[in-house]
């Protein structure tokens, strides 16, 4: 059964959503953590749609600073809805869920002396 999809997606928001929900139960906890992620899909697709970076000679872009601010926040938010979808541990297509991973330790400082290799 899928979840109605809150009324302020945008259509990628909301597809996202459909997608998701309609071959996952998902809690309440996963739900907010799919809210944040269709919000982040929404804001991906505005600031696409503002138009292409344009490219220089020699396919290198050349962006000017509005359109460096621009860049730099539309690969953060794709960073940020990655890792959103990430947390979510959504199952591949045999419906299995990747496992959790625990939180890496701390390292050791090195030892004075001892090469590693």
């Amino acid at each position: 059964m899928s979840a109605e999809a809150p009324p302020t997606f945008d259509d990628g928001g909301t597809a996202l959503w459909d997608g998701v929900t309609a071959s996952v139960v998902l809690d309440a906890g996963e739900q907010a953590i799919l809210v944040e992620a269709c919000r982040a899909k929404d804001r991906c697709d505005r600031l696409a749609a503002g138009g292409p970076w344009r490219a220089a000679s020699r396919g290198v872009p050349s962006l000017d600073v509005g359109e460096v601010a621009r860049f730099r926040l539309a690969r953060a938010t794709a960073l940020s809805m990655m890792q959103l979808l990430a947390a979510l541990r959504l199952p591949d297509e045999r419906g299995r869920r990747p496992g959790r991973r625990p939180p890496r330790g701390v390292y050791r400082p090195r030892q004075p002396g001892r090469n590693r290799r």
